[in-house]
């Protein structure tokens, strides 16, 4: 006999050969079998905000460690030229010390500038979709019958985007 693997709700894939065999498990029916365009192009959008949302994520993320990085960094070189300028006494390597630090602290404010520009940016194409998807929700689910279930499901997926995005605000960006 051999096993036989499930790999979805339909396909049956055969294992090596040498093992037994078994009868699958039955699998449930799926809830809707026949999407409509309507049903079709909400779970596009609900897939693109989701993205979106991944991407505000993790450029929120960025911003943080951007801003950690650099004032550490920009902490331990002025710790670094103090010492420097204590131990030899010479004030050409604090004026070039000085110079280092704040090329250093202009890299990373047009790093951190570039990111939160990016960050915005996601942020408000994030919320249109998400502000479209909440206005026209109701409207669909009647024009289309949505049941309850469908409608619950589309309302959860939107539960996960921030509410600040309902009236217009960063989401949680922090040192804007």
């Amino acid at each position: 006999m051999r096993w036989v693997t499930i790999v979805g709700d339909d396909s049956i894939l055969p294992a090596s050969p040498g093992t037994r065999e078994t009868t699958p498990a039955p699998s449930a029916p799926p809830l809707n079998e026949a999407k409509s365009a309507v049903q079709e192009r909400v779970e596009q959008l609900l897939a693109t905000a989701e993205a979106y949302q991944d991407q505000c994520d993790r450029r929120e993320f960025r911003i943080d460690f951007i801003n950690t990085a650099g004032g550490a960094s920009v902490v331990m070189m002025i710790g670094f030229n103090v010492w420097l300028v204590a131990t030899t006494s010479r004030w050409s390597w604090a004026a070039l010390g000085i110079s280092f630090v704040l090329g250093w602290a202009l890299i990373f404010g047009t790093t951190l500038r570039a990111s939160r520009i990016k960050l915005r940016r996601n942020q408000r194409t994030l919320g249109e979709i998400v502000k479209l998807l909440r206005e026209t929700e109701e409207i669909m689910s009647i024009q289309e019958m949505w049941s309850p279930f469908e409608r619950a499901q589309i309302r959860i997926r939107l539960s996960r985007f921030d509410s600040g995005l309902e009236r217009g605000g960063s989401m949680g960006t922090r040192g804007q």
